[in-house]
């Protein structure tokens, strides 16, 4: 079938138009945030550095949170994670300049 030449010009830009929003759509939909992810930042590291002793034992919660702060303010940095060790608590932090370190923090301090 033979089709005027009008007929086949807005065919391609109906086609272009097509792809151009299947694009742009998919470039959107890749590079937006997924809503359990959104706006959490800080909040979240911290709720998992108090989860991780809350999960074994929820009377040690609190002992947790402290340790995470008292690390935090002797290294700077991020807290990635506590953990019940012995007396005290092993804690591992993002420092600032991208490293990560484990430190042990008593529990009494």
């Amino acid at each position: 079938m033979i089709l005027p030449a009008q007929t086949k010009f807005k065919r391609a830009r109906a086609n272009c138009r097509a792809l151009l929003f299947c694009v742009v759509t998919g470039v959107l939909a890749a590079t937006a945030p997924l809503p359990a992810q959104a706006g959490h930042g800080n909040q979240h590291r911290q709720e998992r550095a108090e989860g991780g002793a809350r999960q074994h034992d929820r009377s040690d919660a609190g002992g947790a949170a402290r340790a995470a702060a008292t690390a935090e303010s002797r290294y700077g940095g991020t807290v990635l994670k506590v953990d019940r060790q012995g007396d005290g608590y092993s804690v591992r932090i993002l420092l600032p300049d991208g490293t990560v370190k484990n430190v042990t923090v008593e529990a009494g301090d």
